[in-house]
């Protein structure tokens, strides 16, 4: 009778471990999926904010005159909730239209500080895009502080001077084999002189 008890206890046992086990696997599941649920809703709710601030940064930095032809424009390119700087960073670019001529500046901005993290003005903006932007906008996004070591990368790259085209190799030209043409001369009546060419 003995080992039959102690093989109940033993399975009744089991079945409310394993029960236990598996109500506390379940918990632990929906407590996940909760804190997922919650901060998804609180990454919403900050992407959300970033966005009507930079909004309301690129209204107030908008200034173009009745004829559109002078003053300054502003997009907003992206804009995301930054963890690392726990604030808003957007990248937008800046045109200011001084009648037949425009000036663009493309930047990385904090727009909750105003802080500019990271630009470059005009002719070198496309480089700026495709080399330096996805660099500088990775680092933003996981880091408070600016990104010192890009700008002075970016700095070092744009100061070294371009490959110059080789000069034409035209043969120096040569006092015998420059030909000096005379003055043409006129008679009384304003008539042009031909005189017999000299060899």
């Amino acid at each position: 009778m003995m080992p039959h008890k102690i093989t109940m206890v033993a399975l009744i046992g089991g079945v409310v471990f394993g029960a236990a086990v598996t109500e506390g696997i379940d918990l632990y599941r929906r407590s996940q999926e909760s804190y997922r649920q919650s901060r998804d809703g609180q990454t919403f709710q900050e992407r959300a904010h970033c966005k009507s601030v930079a909004d309301v940064y690129v209204r107030q930095n908008t200034d173009l005159g009745d004829d559109g032809a002078t003053g300054t424009s502003v997009t907003l390119e992206k804009v995301d909730y930054s963890p690392g700087r726990n604030s808003c960073v957007a990248e937008v670019e800046a045109v200011t239209f001084l009648g037949k001529e425009a000036v663009a500046v493309d930047s990385v901005k904090d727009v909750l500080s105003g802080e500019t993290l990271f630009s470059v003005r005009g002719k070198d903006a496309d480089a700026f895009r495709i080399v330096f932007l996805p660099r500088v906008w990775d680092y933003v996004m996981n880091n408070a502080d600016e990104p010192l070591e890009l700008e002075k990368e970016y700095s070092r790259v744009n100061s070294e001077p371009a490959p110059q085209a080789a000069a034409p190799a035209f043969p120096e030209a040569r006092p015998k084999d420059l030909q000096t043409l005379p003055a043409p001369e006129y008679d009384a009546q304003g008539k042009p002189i031909t005189s017999p060419q000299r060899k």
